[in-house]
């Protein structure tokens, strides 16, 4: 088990995303009980305002723009491929997000880890380019990855319960406008979880990946959260050709 991960990036996270917040060390990282403290998830929910992944309010939520209508952590979870780390608004290039990325979160605060399973969550929403640029998120929200039955403070490689559905495919952003891939977790029903097919939630008439309903999906499985959630960015170079 790997615990640099979640923790290395907290602090260096403060700074790279959020410029105007004083970088501090994170106070009791290293206990065995794996739980993030109060200022690194305050950095997070202000991340996600930040990026409008979520609105001011519930009430001012913009399925053009946002991805869910209210965020309030009370863990993190820390992703990086091939070392390099995703922290609020990394900015990554496709070769570098072709494979599967390490993922672990932290246990929520109030929770015994070892009673609750999870489902992380990874969609585009601005597929095919961000709102206010043209042809807008006709394929919002375009579903890359999700994992369920996972644990906290483990990484998701080294699961063997932790199940995929669907399997992980590598983000091809066909816009030079950054897309923000966005990971969530969510805490599932305690018991035997079976999810929901996710051939259910296709916003209109899209495939089970793009224009996928994360807000209907959760709903449906009775998911409760997210309790943690990051995001990177991506785009298509200026001089390359178009992905799918």
């Amino acid at each position: 088990m790997r615990f640099y991960t979640i923790f290395a990036f907290a602090a260096s996270a403060t700074a790279a995303a959020i410029p105007d917040a004083e970088a501090q060390p994170n106070v009791g990282s290293s206990t065995p009980s794996c739980k993030a403290d109060s200022r690194e998830i305050a950095i997070s929910k202000a991340a996600f305002l930040k990026a409008m992944i979520i609105p001011p309010r519930p009430s001012q939520y913009n399925d053009q723009v946002n991805i869910i209508p209210s965020f309030n952590p009370d863990a993190t979870i820390a992703i990086d491929y091939n070392g390099k780390q995703v922290k609020y608004g990394t900015k990554f290039q496709m070769t570098e997000t072709a494979t599967q990325p390490n993922v672990v979160f932290t246990a929520e605060s109030d929770r015994r880890y070892a009673d609750y399973n999870y489902t992380v969550i990874m969609a585009d929403p601005d597929a095919l380019s961000p709102a206010g640029t043209a042809p807008g998120p006709t394929m919002k929200n375009f579903l890359h990855w999700i994992y369920y039955d996972a644990k906290p403070c483990i990484e998701r490689k080294q699961q063997p319960n932790a199940k995929d559905q669907p399997m992980y495919m590598l983000p091809t952003p066909p816009s030079p406008q950054a897309h923000r891939y966005t990971f969530l977790v969510y805490r599932q029903p305690k018991g035997v979880y079976t999810p929901p097919s996710v051939l259910q939630f296709p916003q209109t008439s899209g495939t089970a990946r793009g224009m996928f309903n994360v807000n209907e999906y959760v709903k449906a499985g009775k998911l409760e959260g997210p309790v943690a959630g990051n995001y990177f960015l991506e785009a298509v170079p200026v001089a390359g050709g178009t992905s799918s």
